[in-house]
């Protein structure tokens, strides 16, 4: 607690994790005493709240080639995103990955065959091509994993997904380096303990300029998407699947 009050007095957002026992009802009110804590530095950090408009938030997916690339190795490597951030890095770029060649791919990173047949595979472009499409029509944004949207730490990860597929209004949009975020996760069945007292967090952050993210599940997940809602606040469902 002393280190995180210690972050925010030096001006910065700690990357940190809290949790809690969840039939301690002690160790849970320190914590909320700590958020609150910490959000009364909010406004020293300089930064603007995530509910005013940004006229330079890159929102809008690119509609290009490049994006073309990126979604078509994203299809060839669905299961295995490992593959699809080990062929950026060695090729510098999904084109040039995708006109490498079976034999150089396979040879310099031991791409499995059925992979290889998806990179190569005229279906896989149709099926890239018919994302777009689809995504255009319905204002879904895409953004590549250079993209200035792209959150930075997750491109840090050994198998970032080589795209993130972004559907909401614009203030729902974040500035991953300006604007505070935190995430709220747990159980799909939570004790009526959990119940209470995770809208209580998430209200607290959202009337703090905290942009609640968690996972759209039922339970924890659906409490702090609510409760930040019902306080006026924004937040992000990342889900792992399509809608």
């Amino acid at each position: 607690r002393r280190a995180l009050l210690a972050s925010f007095q030096a001006r910065r957002v700690p990357e940190v994790s809290l949790s809690w026992h969840p039939t301690t009802c002690p160790h849970a009110e320190l914590l909320y005493d700590t958020v609150e804590r910490l959000l009364s530095f909010r406004a020293h950090l300089n930064k603007p709240p995530p509910h005013q408009e940004d006229s330079s938030l890159p929102i809008q997916s690119r509609c290009g080639d490049e994006t073309l690339d990126l979604v078509h190795l994203h299809f060839a490597t669905l299961y295995r995103p490992d593959l699809g951030a080990q062929l950026i890095n060695e090729f510098g770029s999904a084109r040039e990955a995708l006109s490498a060649g079976t034999a150089s791919r396979h040879r310099q990173l031991g791409i499995p065959h059925a992979v290889a047949h998806k990179i190569d595979s005229s279906e896989t472009r149709r099926q890239a091509e018919r994302e777009l499409e689809i995504c255009g029509r319905e204002g879904v944004h895409i953004w590549g994993h250079s993209d200035p949207a792209y959150p930075a730490l997750l491109r840090q990860c050994a198998a970032f997904p080589l795209v993130l597929f972004a559907w909401g209004g614009r203030s729902c949009v974040p500035r991953w380096d300006r604007w505070p975020t935190v995430g709220v996760v747990g159980s799909r069945k939570p004790t009526p303990y959990g119940i209470r007292q995770t809208p209580r967090f998430a209200a607290a952050l959202a009337r703090g300029g905290v942009i609640v993210v968690s996972g759209l599940a039922r339970g924890v997940d659906g409490e702090a998407h609510r409760a930040c809602i019902d306080q006026g606040g924004h937040t992000i469902a990342v889900l792992g699947s399509g809608l």
